[in-house]
């Protein structure tokens, strides 16, 4: 059955954490490149999997050492959150992560790895399911570590700069079988600006994920001038939106030229179940000084429509007086003519 969301409100997980995947591929600064000539690689960034209760997942991470020196790395994994609309996965404890729990389910062999120059390693997981596991999304890190391990209890932001430039991480999703809720939230639907002279214009789309798993929302921003007629249709980004967050995005339609009132609606599925969240704003398009200009020249021009029928009427005016002068000119050249054609009157 689906739901839908009208526009009122603003979102969070995936394209943040495919950017992270990609900043978390390479050991992160120059540090350890520069001291070390070491550089690792690991795959895959991100691994999704499924399992029921009371089954054990199993997996495998790869890490690849490009560099010319060996490099010793332990072995970790830790539970993983989003914080932030930008989905940036943060590791935590399972007192943080709560009901979305994964860590302590996985179990890491070996615990260590010595990668030789231009080899890979690889560490094994094996994911024992809770029989009592809640239905849903699962979400763990499971990382590659150089030097001494970060302390438990830290909170890490993947990719966030020299605190992790040793660690690489592979983001686990677990989604565990069962009944689960499917819902989002539009929180934000809107326009930068409500009136426009000239283009272009961007939308602003927050949807919030209130699933018990992460979900993808596929859909379209759809813009309609006044009469109805579509001028563009804007894809939203593909991105996951981790549970109980939220992602934002933003669309521009490169026009420079509008004229009227526009309307743009927002449709986009989620979910397996296909859910749909949507959303109706209106904005206006009008390119004041041009119409302002144009208004302008077509008052001087009916003024001087105006001025040129007055002057016109004053003209015929003149013109019909002239003429009814001249007529009574004529008759009275003809009443004397006709007297002297007679001549003078005769004496009896």
């Amino acid at each position: 059955m689906k739901k839908i969301f009208k526009a009122s409100l603003k979102t969070s997980l995936s394209f943040g954490l495919s950017l992270t995947f990609l900043l978390t591929t390479i050991l992160l600064p120059s540090q350890a490149d520069a001291q070390t000539n070491t550089r690792l690689i690991i795959s895959p960034p991100r691994i999704e999997l499924s399992g029921n209760p009371g089954e054990t997942v199993q997996a495998q991470v790869k890490i690849t050492n490009m560099g010319n020196t060996p490099a010793t790395l332990s072995v970790n994994t830790k539970d993983m959150i989003v914080v932030n609309d930008r989905g940036t996965p943060v590791l935590v404890d399972e007192e943080v992560s709560g009901r979305w729990s994964l860590a302590s389910w996985i179990s890491l062999s070996p615990g260590s790895v010595e990668v030789e120059a231009s080899s890979s390693a690889v560490a094994n997981l094996a994911i024992v399911i809770p029989d009592d596991a809640l239905a849903g999304g699962h979400y763990a890190a499971v990382y590659f570590e150089s030097g001494p391990p970060t302390p438990q209890g830290d909170e890490t932001e993947l990719g966030s700069g020299t605190a992790v430039a040793s660690r690489l991480a592979s983001l686990i999703y677990l989604t565990v079988s069962g009944p689960i809720s499917e819902d989002s939230l539009l929180e934000e639907f809107t326009t930068d600006q409500s009136f426009y002279e000239f283009g272009p214009v961007k939308f602003l789309t927050t949807i919030k994920n209130l699933s018990d798993i992460h979900v993808r929302p596929t859909g379209n921003i759809e813009v309609y001038n006044m009469f109805g007629v579509k001028k563009e249709t804007l894809p939203l980004d593909e991105v996951n939106i981790f549970p109980e967050a939220k992602r934002s995005y933003e669309n521009t339609w490169n026009t420079t030229w509008g004229l009227g009132k526009y309307s743009a609606k927002l449709s986009a599925v989620y979910g397996p179940s296909s859910q749909v969240v949507e959303g109706l704003i209106y904005f206006w398009i009008i390119p004041l000084r041009i119409v302002i200009a144009v208004l302008v020249g077509l008052l001087i021009l009916i003024l001087l429509i105006l001025s040129i029928r007055s002057h016109l009427r004053h003209t015929d005016l003149e013109s019909n007086q002239s003429l009814r002068e001249k007529d009574e000119e004529i008759k009275k050249l003809k009443e004397k003519l006709n007297q002297i054609h007679k001549g003078p009157p005769q004496e009896a």
